[in-house]
């Protein structure tokens, strides 16, 4: 009997750290109250260290699953690093997509599919770069290869969002009198037409040096946007912001 109390306890200690949500969206992408007023929904699946993430539409047709692993700042930012496989498709429930993450970066294969169900494309990536690739029409011929993910950058290139920082950041004069130094972590969505949004402060370090990088991010012009098999991509952008003083 004891032995059999001692699985039970333990089956509830478990289930105590598991949690499974459901969010609703309207096609502006805003959380609504329920299924009644919802485009799409999420099923958000959390324990102590992971988190999968399955979409679908208010009619219930699957359309992509994900998976994250889950750590938490000091100050309770919940950070997501994409690890595992992660999946989509199509309305008519033929697989889009299956990559395989690996500490918050591309590691392994990555398939994508027409929506005839011929492949698109296979690569392999390795720590986040493609070390070989083909991709198909959709008679299933080999056509020229271009990139399966190209990373949003600013206009110009690194050198040139150096500059822009350079000159735009200004060292708040409280956190100098006081030699507050640190990274200032700030996220933000480069939309398909480039333009910034969702603007946040991901690890901050002090209010005065937060809010000093999310004015200059808040002026930053369009940035060429990312791109997924060669067409435009939303992409979530993390940017530090390092204060400290010269010697």
């Amino acid at each position: 009997m004891k032995y059999l109390l001692n699985i039970a306890l333990a089956c509830l200690f478990f289930s105590s750290y598991a949690q499974t949500d459901t969010t609703y969206y309207d096609d502006d992408d805003k959380e609504v109250k329920s299924w009644d007023y919802c485009t799409y929904y999420k099923i958000t699946h959390n324990e102590p260290t992971k988190e999968t993430v399955n979409y679908y539409t208010a009619a219930g047709q699957h359309t992509s699953e994900y998976h994250y692993d889950v750590n938490f700042t000091d100050d309770g930012h919940k950070m997501q690093t994409p690890s595992g496989v992660h999946k989509k498709w199509y309305s008519n429930g033929k697989l889009k997509s299956e990559e395989n993450y690996n500490s918050g970066k591309l590691d392994g294969t990555v398939n994508t599919f027409w929506e005839n169900g011929t492949k698109r494309r296979e690569d392999i990536f390795k720590n986040g770069q493609s070390v070989q690739g083909k991709c198909f029409n959709q008679n299933g011929e080999e056509i020229p290869y271009i990139a399966y993910i190209v990373n949003p950058s600013f206009d110009g290139g690194l050198e040139a969002l150096m500059k822009f920082l350079q000159i735009n950041v200004r060292y708040p004069k409280e956190a100098q009198k006081y030699n507050v130094e640190g990274i200032v972590y700030v996220g933000f969505v480069v939309e398909k037409d480039g333009s910034i949004a969702d603007i946040e402060v991901v690890k901050g370090v002090v209010k005065e040096l937060d809010e000093e990088a999310l004015r200059v991010t808040k002026m930053m012009p369009k940035w060429q946007p990312g791109l997924l098999e060669g067409e435009p991509l939303s992409v979530r952008y993390t940017l530090p912001f390092r204060f400290a003083f010269k010697n």
